[in-house]
């Protein structure tokens, strides 16, 4: 059977569902919660990412030479290098299977032949693509492309929360690409939820005065519930 976007996160509603007792307890709790939830998210697209190739190459007919070289860095020890890599053959795509692209993109980020060679998994190989090729591995690599910036790029709520709430970019060829939001998951109550996250993440001293009320307000809440009692 056919696995859909709600059953491949099924995973993700089950942790949810079995973390929000205790993240009901205070605001630090639910952030806390919600910081494991994203680390366990970027682990599970890190052991994704293999399967992921194996049916890039499949789908588009291109094993062997350069790809089966990244294929089995990949499957080895993944890395920050394999975002540029990616970036690289799109690049080199885009500008009509231009060599000279592939390796401007490669060095600006001081990825050089050498360094290529020297991964356990060697890349010595260029990519040579057919013009048939093009849209199925553009397409293919776009969508890769952003579960290894939600890996390599950080484990950031931006990147993972993306995959979640749907999103729109637009390609190389100026086309656009659409992830739809998960059906029952990416509500616009989420949506606000990770903007607020997002923003107390760039504003810390905010975020920790936050804090401090939410603990403050519960051991308030606590002695007055104590007293009553009492």
């Amino acid at each position: 059977m056919m696995e859909t976007p709600t059953s491949a996160c099924r995973w993700m509603v089950d942790a949810i569902a079995e973390k929000e007792p205790g993240c009901e307890r205070s605001l630090m709790h639910r952030y806390d919660g919600a910081a494991e939830l994203l680390s366990q998210a970027v682990a599970h697209e890190a052991a994704d990412e293999h399967w992921a190739l194996v049916a890039l190459v499949s789908r588009n007919n291109c094993s062997g030479g350069m790809i089966e070289e990244w294929h089995q860095k990949l499957h080895n020890n993944t890395s920050p290098d394999d975002v540029v890599i990616c970036e690289a053959l799109l690049a080199y795509m885009d500008e009509g299977l231009n060599i000279k692209a592939y390796w401007r993109v490669l060095q600006a980020s001081n990825i050089t032949p050498k360094r290529l060679a020297s991964y356990d998994r060697a890349i010595r190989s260029e990519p040579k693509f057919s013009q048939s090729q093009v849209p199925g591995l553009t397409r293919d690599l776009l969508e890769y492309l952003v579960t290894l910036r939600a890996v390599h790029s950080g484990a950031d709520l931006s990147s993972a929360s993306a995959n979640v709430l749907g999103y729109s970019s637009t390609s190389l060829k100026g086309k656009t690409v659409t992830v739809e939001a998960i059906p029952g998951v990416g509500t616009t109550e989420l949506k606000n939820l990770v903007n607020a996250i997002m923003f107390l993440q760039q504003h810390p001293k905010r975020l920790q005065k936050i804090l401090f009320m939410d603990l403050d307000l519960d051991s308030t809440g606590r002695t007055a519930l104590e007293g009553g009692l009492g």
